[in-house]
């Protein structure tokens, strides 16, 4: 069980704007997909947490972009848990290109 999950993938063109650039909501959605595929390597995902009346809510992003990648460029997506607040569950993220 690994607590780092590493994803590689390209952008894809639904996750992009009239510019052919990566959106916000489409970035928001490459990272909920992204964090809920390594909840469920970790045992905690959708069908453990509906099991015990649970679930994951999203209520804050808060990002930091040096550029935005274009369509069909490979990034490699990589996340981990890295905390509790109250009853907050913190998790960290960094998209790197090829370079």
């Amino acid at each position: 069980m690994e607590t780092t999950w590493k994803q590689s993938l390209s952008i894809y063109w639904a996750n992009t704007d009239i510019s052919g650039k990566l959106s916000l909501p489409g970035l928001g959605q490459l990272l909920i997909n992204t964090a809920t595929q390594h909840a469920e390597n970790l045992g905690f995902g959708y069908k453990e947490l509906k099991n015990q009346n649970l679930n994951w809510i999203l209520f804050r992003m808060n990002i930091k972009l040096n550029r935005r990648p274009e369509w069909n460029e490979p990034v490699t997506l990589t996340t981990w848990p890295s905390g509790i607040r109250g009853l907050a569950g913190l998790r960290e993220f960094v998209m790197a290109d090829e370079k």
